[in-house]
């Protein structure tokens, strides 16, 4: 077996223990949540690398590990994956680097509702400059958080890899 990516070692690990804690695959979607990686290309590429091996097969979006998969991988390094919303939360914030006003933002709309912009705004004390445009961009580049409606603010689904955000 050839040596694999450090990214493909980190899916192959998270794939691998999703089938040996619970029996089903790991839904593609879940990958950056579940391996910290948060690049779309590094995610396809780590794919690439474990189909070429036979290590992963992926069937209707849905990545499971082969056996020949269970033996490479180290189930032992998955032992720090989160495994709550609240846990990819943490991640989240240190993996993307989240700065002190990013963090506090996140953390007002860790609930997964809808908040409005202005009430976040003035709850983090920032004016209605591009301070606080800026602040939200950064956050919406990254995929964590989305406007849904006029006016409102919260974070993407993709932020609640375990159980779903309120309705």
């Amino acid at each position: 077996m050839t040596k694999l990516p450090l990214a493909a070692t980190k899916i192959l690990n998270a794939v691998a223990s999703n089938k040996a804690q619970f029996d089903e695959g790991t839904e593609m979607e879940q990958l950056p949540a579940l391996t910290g990686i948060a690049g779309a290309s590094t995610i396809r590429n780590g794919m690439a690398a474990l189909k070429k091996q036979s290590l992963v097969i992926v069937v209707a979006k849905v990545a499971h590990a082969t056996p020949k998969g269970m033996d490479c991988a180290d189930l032992s390094a998955v032992a720090e994956l989160p495994k709550t919303n609240q846990e990819h939360h943490e991640t989240i914030k240190t993996v993307r680097k989240l700065k002190t006003k990013e963090i506090e933002l996140f953390d007002k709309l860790s609930d997964g509702r809808v908040h409005s912009k202005n009430d976040i705004r003035k709850a983090m004390g920032i004016g209605g400059d591009s301070t606080w445009r800026n602040l939200m961009t950064a956050l919406k580049k990254r995929g964590i958080l989305e406007y849904p409606g006029k006016g409102g603010l919260q974070l993407t689904k993709k932020m609640f890899p375990f159980e779903p955000r309120p309705v």
